[in-house]
């Protein structure tokens, strides 16, 4: 069983060092090949946005609004959580109310329970006590409590306050590679960004993967990591742009840099994707959605870093290059005023001297 599990390890070792060497051959070329790089997300988004529009977006109530109840006096809140949302989907359920987006984590010592309803169904004063008479039913030490209301109005609020933070954070890092880098490498820094954030969110609405406050928290995060490889590419490219004694084009150099932050990149990648991605296997359901996410926006990321944001900084810098060589042809020059004839000159003298 060790031996199987050694020839495992290895042939996954050598087809990753075999991708590695085959990734910094000179003659792959990244940065020409943008625009083919680019079809992938955008089909991506398309069908993203597809689902969103015949199927819907599984929305949280954090941006659609419900009703907050609580549990309190349970004997283990962690152990009976699920317990108590079963007996809170079937007991709702069973009154023909039709409850949708139920959510249950452990706050403290309660469970809470988020939940909305469907159609013309409310929250009424007879659904407590079913509901603790189903807990006693089912030998659970427990009383339901609240009835809080969130209104859709305080939920769109926060759906504007989350675009602005969004476009806000885009815009800091977009002065911030200005300053440290120039024009051209932060505007492609920026929309590989925004590039990451669509990917994440179509990639959330396909998998129906519930948006609420950790939708929020795991966008950031991706941002962040997103922002992280980028720089350490531009590093690697104005590093090299300063000792270009053989006269590089900005493919090639772009190109050369990718190849040699490649291996940190992919194990960047690896040693954080293992984690997400033992939480989304073995995670609760509120931790799966906070993982899935991060696990999309970091393979996002990494594509973007290698293939999108490279071939943008070439197109920029190509585009910027020939701008600036234009206005050096067409630039005007000043002509000099026509001088005066000497034999002008000399036939006024002339005729001064007569006079």
């Amino acid at each position: 069983m060790e031996e199987q599990e050694k020839n495992v390890v290895n042939k996954e070792k050598k087809a990753y060092m075999g991708l590695v060497s085959k990734f910094k051959d000179p003659s792959f070329k990244i940065a020409k090949k943008g625009k083919w790089y680019a079809l992938v997300p955008a089909l991506l988004v398309v069908i993203g946005l597809i689902v969103a529009l015949t199927v819907g977006m599984n929305l949280g109530l954090d941006f659609t609004g419900g009703y907050v109840l609580r549990v309190n006096n349970l004997t283990d809140p962690t152990e009976q959580r699920q317990e108590v949302r079963n007996i809170f989907t079937q007991t709702v359920n069973a009154d023909s109310r039709d409850a949708r987006n139920i959510q249950a984590q452990v706050v403290g010592d309660s469970v809470e329970i988020r939940f909305t309803f469907r159609g013309d169904a409310d929250m009424t004063d007879d659904i407590i006590p079913m509901l603790n008479a189903a807990l006693v039913g089912a030998g659970i030490a427990g009383e339901f409590e609240g009835g809080e209301f969130i209104s859709a109005a305080q939920s769109m609020d926060r759906v504007v306050t989350t675009i602005i933070a969004v476009v806000a954070a885009l815009g800091a890092i977009l002065l911030y590679m200005l300053f440290r880098f120039k024009f051209t490498s932060g505007v492609a820094a920026t929309v590989g960004l925004l590039h990451d954030v669509l990917v994440m969110f179509a990639l959330t609405i396909i998998f129906q993967v519930q948006i609420n406050a950790a939708f929020i928290a795991a966008l950031i995060t991706v941002i962040g990591y997103s922002l992280n490889n980028t720089l350490i590419l531009f590093d690697r490219v104005r590093n090299m742009e300063k000792n270009n004694e053989k006269r590089l084009t900005p493919e090639m150099l772009t190109d050369q840099a990718v190849k040699d932050t490649f291996g940190r990149t992919m194990n960047t990648m690896i040693t954080t994707l293992v984690p997400i991605f033992v939480l989304i296997v073995a995670g609760v359901p509120a931790i799966r959605d906070f993982a899935l996410p991060i696990f999309f926006g970091l393979v996002a990321g990494t594509f973007s870093t290698i293939f999108l944001t490279t071939s943008l900084y070439v197109r920029f810098e190509n585009a910027r290059k020939i701008t600036k060589s234009q206005k050096k042809v067409y630039q005007p020059t000043k002509t000099p005023a026509p001088a005066v004839k000497k034999t002008f000159k000399l036939k006024m003298e002339s005729e001064t001297a007569e006079g």
